[in-house]
């Protein structure tokens, strides 16, 4: 999933220093952005998605960071007018000319609205904070579809108490847009917990000292969602929020994800072959399952660690049973997906126009507006165990459409350990030398071939029933036949 990181700094004593170029909170802003480039860069899940191939569409798109600033100082403020993406393989027109980056900018907008400010025509704290929350409006009608991107939000607060609530509204107001409908990650920073529990509160925000500041931005997040538990008998389900799917590497400092030991990684990517993936908010627990019962070319070298993103207490009550599930047993989970040829554009669902409309009825919940997302459906499986180490890792289970050979690799592994075949006599060896040899298209062409014709199969099975007069539902039995 792509990365959106929105810094916010709120100084409202900006006017008892005139050199803005001292402001902390820029400064704090700068190392945030400095940091988010090195990531973009170096870190290996820009280049290959950690996620494997769900689809023969295409390969899973390479993740991207975007970042954004919203500042207000004195009686001035700026905030981003687009999501600047990082990286040094962003994608450029011959006429589009690099300008300066959003912490620059907003530097320079500050420096000159200092300077020349006039006390008579400056801006009201009110109409600071109004202007202010019509830009995070703006920033967020530019967010993807729900599923593809993470967003976290980073308030800096530099005063010694947060701004008076009355005024403060409208700001808090387009965060809470951002955290219930975007599923946005609130951190505040501060020195000063006391003096900004409110907003912290209003915006179920962590609070952190600056000295954790880099620490607020977790480079391996590759998901975050709820898991949810379904009761068939009763047609009833538990939600348990704040869990997120991160990525394991081999050694913190090697930077080299596991997942990399996968056949994944020797595949030539080609953009034009890129797909979306754009995942559902929730892991849906299917069964509790005994591992020998799960064929061994089903589990993948692919693993993520399942944590809590949030501190929520019944969902650590959870992670604490799923951490029991060791050895012997494992809790199979799904992840819903739906993979995409193009970009989705924005929901106008979650626009700012449909949450202010929704607001004005009062509610006392936020619920998410339902957005469909045209594309293959297709599922992620993920086999949860308790670790070792105390935590709990989910191992990618390889689904029909992703096995590729997989138990045909099984069957002539164990038949090269036999060295001859027991009906004939043959050497093992020489039997599979005499067998076409398939290698790069030829492969996916074989696949697709296969998936349309069990198509074709299934067209003219119903096409049968339905000359037979008998009902056009599919019996499992049958399917397991036809």
């Amino acid at each position: 999933m792509d990365r959106y990181v929105l810094v916010v700094c709120f100084n409202q004593k900006g006017q008892c220093n005139n050199d803005v170029s001292g402001f902390s909170g820029l400064g704090a802003a700068k190392k945030i952005y400095e940091s988010l480039k090195d990531i973009s860069i170096n870190n290996p899940t820009t280049k290959i998605s950690p996620f494997p191939a769900c689809s023969l569409s295409g390969t899973p798109a390479s993740q991207r960071w975007h970042f954004a600033i919203q500042a207000c100082w004195g009686s001035s403020q700026f905030c981003s007018s687009e999501w600047e993406e990082l990286g040094a393989g962003v994608l450029r027109s011959d006429s589009e000319e690099a300008g300066p980056s959003a912490v620059d900018a907003c530097h320079s907008t500050l420096l000159c609205s200092d300077s020349g400010e006039d006390p008579e025509s400056a801006l009201s704290q009110a109409e600071l904070y109004e202007e202010a929350a019509e830009g995070l409006h703006a920033l967020s009608d530019k967010l993807p579809a729900p599923g593809r991107a993470m967003l976290d939000v980073i308030l800096l607060g530099l005063d010694d108490e947060g701004p008076r609530l009355k005024e403060f509204l409208p700001v808090l107001g387009s965060l809470k847009h951002m955290q219930a409908w975007h599923s946005a990650k609130m951190t505040l920073v501060t020195e000063n917990n006391a003096g900004w529990q409110t907003p912290a509160s209003y915006l179920s925000a962590s609070i952190c000292s600056p000295d954790a500041l880099l620490a607020c931005i977790d480079e391996k997040d590759l998901w975050r969602g709820s898991v949810l538990i379904k009761e068939k008998k009763f047609v009833s389900e538990l939600r348990f929020g704040g869990f997120c799917l991160k990525d394991r590497s081999v050694d913190a400092g090697a930077g080299v994800p596991l997942h990399e030991t996968d056949s994944q990684k020797h595949t030539d990517h080609n953009p034009q072959s890129e797909v979306f993936h754009y995942y559902r908010p929730a892991l849906e627990l299917l069964l509790l399952i005994t591992i020998s019962d799960l064929p061994i070319f089903l589990q993948s070298t692919t693993e993520f660690t399942l944590e809590l993103s949030t501190r929520s207490s019944k969902s650590k009550l959870l992670l604490d049973q799923l951490r029991m599930l060791r050895g012997k047993v494992g809790a199979l989970f799904s992840l819903a997906c739906t993979v995409s040829t193009v970009t989705v554009p924005a929901a106008t669902q979650l626009s700012t126009q449909k949450w202010k409309e929704f607001m004005a009825q009062r509610p006392k919940a936020w619920p998410v507006p339902d957005v469909e997302v045209k594309g293959e459906s297709v599922h992620c499986f993920l086999l949860v165990q308790g670790a070792e180490t105390g935590g709990c890792t989910a191992r990618m289970i390889q689904s029909a459409n992703q096995i590729n050979g997989a138990a045909a690799l099984a069957t002539v592994n164990g038949l090269l350990r036999e060295g001859t075949l027991a009906l004939s006599g043959m050497s093992t060896v020489d039997w599979l030398r005499s067998l076409p040899c398939l290698r790069g298209d030829q492969l996916m062409q074989r696949e697709r071939k296969l998936a349309k014709v069990q198509m074709l199969t299934l067209k003219e099975y119903l096409r049968r029933k339905e000359e037979a007069q008998k009902p056009a539902s599919v019996p499992v039995n049958d399917l397991r036949f036809c």
